[in-house]
């Protein structure tokens, strides 16, 4: 296997862990919970700053792969992070929840049926 072709596998088994523990973070919660809950709303936003990270260096280094796999919405997870970063307190706990409740578990669906797809060799 190419460097190239590890980098990009561990990329997406990277950004499937973090989907993963986002899930367990909210596992049981409510969206009025999770308002209310500081500590969480900065955990789950730190794992979407760094699966938006992922899926930058994904876009960048793998340009081909990320257009083959638009359904995985790599400039919009590029976008979220970007809105979390500029300023933390500002971002609406409403929209964290939607990433975390409604977004995460679809694109974590998509990662790894993508995942086992690769892995049977495309």
């Amino acid at each position: 296997m190419s460097r190239d072709l590890d980098r990009l596998l561990d990329s997406i088994n990277h950004m499937t862990e973090m989907f993963t523990e986002t899930g367990a973070f909210i596992e049981g919660m409510t969206a009025e919970g999770f308002r209310a809950d500081r500590l969480l709303q900065r955990a789950v936003s730190m794992d979407l700053v760094i699966i938006g990270e992922i899926a930058s260096d994904i876009l960048k280094r793998s340009p081909d792969f990320a257009a083959d796999h638009p359904e995985i919405g790599w400039t919009e997870l590029v976008g979220l992070r970007d809105h979390i970063q500029r300023d933390l307190s500002s971002v609406d706990p409403a929209v964290l929840w939607f990433a975390a409740s409604d977004t995460v578990p679809q694109l974590l669906s998509q990662l790894r049926a993508l995942r086992h797809f690769h892995a049977q060799g495309e």
